[in-house]
C-alpha cells in the first residue's frame, strides 16, 4: 500500500469567502422554506386591512387579494388616502380601528 502525502496550502481568504458564500446559500435555503410554509397557513383570526385608495405603488386589488392569506378579513378602503393612510388620515384609522373591534 502506498502513502502519498500532498503539501496542501490555502488561502484562507479564498477558503473564507466560499464558506461564508455557501452559509448564506443555506440560510436563504432555510428562511424560503420557512416563509413558504407560513404562506400556506391562513391567518385565522379577525384581520382589518385598512387601504389608502390612493395608493400608486399597491393597487386596491392588491388588498382585495389578501383574502386569499385571511380566513376572516376586512378590507376597508380610505378614498381619501394614498400610501400612508395612518399619517394622511389618522381620525378616519382610528374610527375603523374602533368600529372593527367593537364588533
Amino acid at each position: 500500500m502506498r502513502h502519498i502525502l500532498y503539501s496542501l496550502t490555502f488561502d484562507v481568504t479564498v477558503l473564507e469567502t466560499r464558506f461564508s458564500t455557501l452559509i448564506s446559500q443555506l440560510i436563504k435555503i432555510c428562511v424560503c422554506d420557512e416563509v413558504e410554509a407560513a404562506l400556506r397557513r391562513k391567518i385565522v383570526v379577525p384581520t382589518l386591512l385598512i387601504w389608502g385608495t390612493g395608493d400608486v405603488y399597491q393597487e386596491k386589488m392588491v388588498a382585495e387579494l389578501s383574502s386569499e392569506f385571511v380566513e376572516d378579513l376586512t378590507v376597508k378602503f380610505i378614498e381619501s388616502s394614498n400610501h400612508w393612510v395612518q399619517q394622511e388620515d389618522p381620525e378616519l384609522v382610528n374610527l375603523a380601528i374602533r368600529q372593527f373591534i367593537t364588533v
